[in-house]
């Protein structure tokens, strides 16, 4: 079944913060208006770049294993090793 948006954009939050860490500081040191303007906006400045890029190259590299095709084809297969095994580690352990 596809993926709704209201599924991704949580698993998109705890896949890039690890879950709502960090919040109580931002609102204690910004106050409520200006932790929830940061919210809003820096996601959005943050990820239609994100999405640009992950679009462009994700058509040039039609694989499964794209992300770590990308390092390869740029910077050699060692690289590549070390992209995969690194994405690997921080999916197994998480923000720990």
């Amino acid at each position: 079944p596809p993926l709704k948006l209201w599924p991704l954009a949580v698993l998109v939050f705890y896949n890039v913060s690890g879950g709502p860490f960090g919040i109580e500081a931002s609102i204690r040191a910004g106050g409520n208006f200006y932790a929830i303007l940061g919210f809003v906006v820096f996601p959005l400045i943050w990820s239609i770049p994100e999405a640009l890029v992950t679009a462009e190259l994700g058509a040039a590299f039609q694989d499964p294993s794209a992300g770590v095709a990308w390092v390869e084809s740029a910077f050699g297969e060692g690289m590549a090793s070390m992209c995969g095994y690194l994405a690997w580690v921080s999916g197994a352990t998480g923000e720990f």
